[in-house]
Order: C-alpha cells, then structure tokens, then sequence
C-alpha cells in the first residue's frame, strides 16, 4: 500500500486478517471494519462540531469588535455567552447519542448483511 493512501476495506482485512496466508478471518474483519466505519463517522461530527466553533467564534469577535460602548460590549459578550453554551450543550448531546449508538452497533453480530443492535 502507498504511502498517504487512505486504507481500503480490502487492505485493512487483509493486513489485519491474522490468517498467515492472508485470507481474511470473517468476524474479525467484519468487527475491524465496523471499528474503522464507526470511528470516522464519531470523528467527522467532532470535526463539524469544531469547524462550526470555529466560524462562530470569528462572527462573534467582528460583533465585539463593532461594539461603539462598554455596555454594548457586555450585552454583545452576555448573548454571545449564551448562545455558545446553548450550542455546546446541543454538540455535546449530539456527540454522545452518536457514541452511544456506535457502542451499541459495536457488539451486534451481523444478520443477513445488516447489524443488529444487542
């Protein structure tokens, strides 16, 4: 496999079959490929999460930065305060609901193709 390639599912049951011959042992692969599926879909919501962090944060430092007195500036923080929480609160959730149904996805056995949640 190249160097920088993005490992297939092929590769990975394969390199990680633990047959010396290479061929594939089938609940291992099935469960290493579940692995991987489960960790990039856990790790694209985390990178959403802190992409969208990232674009409020600059938003909400042009708001400060158009602030014409300090009171406007500590109403503008306090909103900015409470929106963030509130958005923390939902992300969090998110996150957890997704690590949950992973965990629960990670210990059913295959059923006609599908997983089954225990």
């Amino acid at each position: 496999m190249a160097e920088g390639k993005k490992p297939s599912k092929v590769d990975i049951s394969l390199s990680h079959s633990g047959d010396a011959n290479g061929i594939p042992i089938p609940f291992l692969g099935d469960a290493y490929e579940r692995w991987i599926e489960n960790l990039f879909k856990i790790s694209e919501e985390i990178s959403h999460f802190a992409q969208s962090r990232i674009q409020r944060d600059i938003a909400s430092w042009r708001k400060l930065a158009m602030c014409r007195d300090p009171s406007e500036f500590i109403n503008c923080e306090r909103t900015m305060a409470e929106e963030a929480m509130s958005q923390f609160a939902e992300d969090v959730f998110k996150i957890s609901q997704l690590i949950a149904t992973v965990a629960g996805n990670a210990y059913s056995s295959p059923k006609n193709g599908k997983h089954v949640a225990s």
